[in-house]
């Protein structure tokens, strides 16, 4: 049974962290002449966001932001190839979804986000549709983590016209992200 018996979970760990002053530092790589990149479109509500905030909700988020890059989570997090435990999470029809069977199937691209009230993660979500072919096309498969409960991931999955795996850790009860250092 090898690893099997620890649940290892082999991963591709996406992570995109929404703060205006890291959209603005996307490599130039990243940015395309063509203006529906999810790069121009994260800049573009970044700059439409950061223009209708009032300037004490600005102070609050960028302390928030602050902080969060003081824990170093980009470089602790995980990594292409990393590992983490075996999970069980519901399906938006609230269905359990066990990652050691997915893996069966092949490797997973697992993508956590905040919840379909986050338009940076709608944004992200619909872009990782729009690639989900090119996911696909190399045997992996695509799962959203997000620790909303199931019908809000349903009402996220059907708005974007998803057509992966949108899993719920409600609550952050399996703990997924933090397990993966986000």
């Amino acid at each position: 049974m090898k690893n099997r018996s620890k649940s290892i979970l082999s991963i591709v760990a996406l992570f995109v962290f929404f703060e205006m002053s890291f959209i603005t530092n996307l490599d130039a790589k990243e940015e395309t002449a063509d203006d529906t990149s999810l790069a121009k479109k994260l800049s573009d509500l970044a700059e439409a966001s950061k223009n209708k905030t009032p300037p004490e909700k600005k102070i609050i988020m960028n302390d928030a932001i602050e902080k969060l890059r003081l824990t170093h989570i980009a470089e602790n997090s995980l990594k292409v190839g990393d590992k983490i435990p075996q999970f069980t999470l519901l399906d938006v029809k609230k269905n359990p979804i066990d990652s050691s069977a997915l893996l069966k199937k092949g490797p997973l691209v697992i993508v956590f986000y905040r919840g379909g009230w986050c338009p940076y993660c709608n944004l992200q979500l619909r872009d990782l549709q729009g690639h989900l072919k090119d996911i696909t096309s190399t045997g992996a498969q695509l799962v959203a983590i997000s620790p909303q409960t199931p019908d809000n991931s349903l009402s996220t999955a059907q708005k974007s016209d998803l057509s992966f795996f949108v899993l719920s850790d409600v609550g952050n009860k399996v703990d997924c992200g933090r397990k993966a250092g986000v």
